[in-house]
């Protein structure tokens, strides 16, 4: 097999994995890039190094690869991905109970009605607790594709409508929390 087919075969390969993989986080360890030009895969190094694909995170890791650079690489593509599996359907949410299986929140006898779009927010909040969540990530991660210039309308004005539901007070919000110039937080 020569080497452009080779390199489409792994282009292809690579890219059916992430497809199929979704955004689980999955590091892919292989020798599969020695000898295939950098164009043939995505964000490889120079021709010819091996490298580690880390699916999801749409970069590679030369081989081999530096430890605090592939930890960090792999925590980061796991605190992208799949919050869901770290908070469940029922938890805290500031002072509210939240069920996202019946998509309501709880506050003392309050029952709060919320839709499917502000329980995906709600649960990437909770999921990512104590750190500043730009409005890109939170498009990103929630809407599933990139944000545009109407997007960052877009989630202001839910987080807003999220806050009009879940805040005591909505001019001094307690639960997400704008951080001028950064995005959002939600602090445990």
């Amino acid at each position: 097999v020569g080497a452009r087919a080779a390199s489409a075969a792994y282009r292809s390969w690579t890219r059916d994995l992430a497809g199929s993989l979704g955004r689980c986080g999955v590091v892919v360890g292989s020798g599969l890039a020695r000898g295939i030009d950098a164009a043939a895969h995505e964000g490889a190094l120079d021709a010819g190094e091996q490298t580690f694909a880390i699916v999801g995170a749409g970069c590679d890791v030369p081989y081999p690869p530096e430890h605090d650079s592939l930890q960090a690489r792999i925590e980061a593509v796991l605190r992208r991905t799949r919050p869901e599996r770290t908070v469940g359907q029922n938890f805290l949410f500031g002072d509210l109970q939240v069920n996202l299986s019946e998509l309501k929140l709880h506050r003392e006898d309050q029952e709060i009605e919320i839709t499917k779009r502000e329980g995906d927010i709600i649960r990437f909040f909770a999921a990512n607790a104590n750190r500043i969540v730009s409005r890109d990530e939170l498009y990103k991660e929630v809407w599933g594709e990139s944000m545009s210039e109407l997007g960052t309308r877009t989630v202001d004005m839910h987080i807003a409508k999220l806050r009009g539901k879940i805040e005591k007070d909505t001019a001094e919000p307690e639960i997400i929390m704008t951080i001028r110039g950064a995005g959002y937080k939600y602090e445990l």
